[in-house]
This record gives C-alpha cells, structure tokens and sequence, in this order.
C-alpha cells in the first residue's frame, strides 16, 4: 500500500491534525448542541462544507467558478427560508394559543 512507511514527523502530523483539526471541532459541536434548538444544531455540519469554497478564496486565492456560488447560495437560501418559515409558523400558534388561553 505504501511505497515507504511514513516518518515519526508524519505520524505526529497525522495524530495532530485527526485530534486537533477534527476532534476538537466535536467537542465543541457536542457541547453546542445541549443549547441549540435541532434546527440550529443540523445547520452547523451544513454550513461547514458551503463555506470551504469561501476559506479557499480567502487563505488562498483560488478562484470558484460560478456554478459552486449558485449551489452555496440555493442551499444557504433554502435552509434560511425554512427557518423564517418555521419561526413564523411558530409565532401564529403561539398566538392561537394565547387566544384560546383567555377565551
């Protein structure tokens, strides 16, 4: 499988950046989701790969094409237009409640 086996360095790059680069990430993720709604918690791991286009454009200079802009805007437009839809649905029976509480 391998032509050599990696060096010492590269084991240690291997461990630090599978414990660092993804674990941490889980743990904070983890902790974030006891105060997050699960709409909001299924958003994170959304966003994350609809932004590594924006962090290669920024960190190092690589221009997207447009289809990779219009697919991140379609998905980031249609999960913020659920969620609109969803507060305003959840507003509405919470006023239909506050009616049927008093009357």
């Amino acid at each position: 499988m391998f032509q050599s086996m990696p060096s010492a360095m590269s084991w240690v790059g291997l461990i630090l950046l599978g414990s660092i680069q993804l674990g941490l990430p889980y743990v904070f993720y983890t902790n974030a989701v006891k105060h997050l709604s699960a709409l909001e918690s299924s958003l994170i791991p959304v966003i994350e790969p609809l932004l590594n286009p924006i962090w290669v454009v920024i960190f190092v200079g690589e221009i997207q094409g447009m289809w990779t802009y219009i697919g991140g805007e379609l998905v980031i437009g249609g999960v913020v237009g659920r969620y609109i839809l969803n507060s305003k649905r959840l507003k509405k029976k919470k006023k239909i409640s506050k009616k049927n509480e008093r009357g």
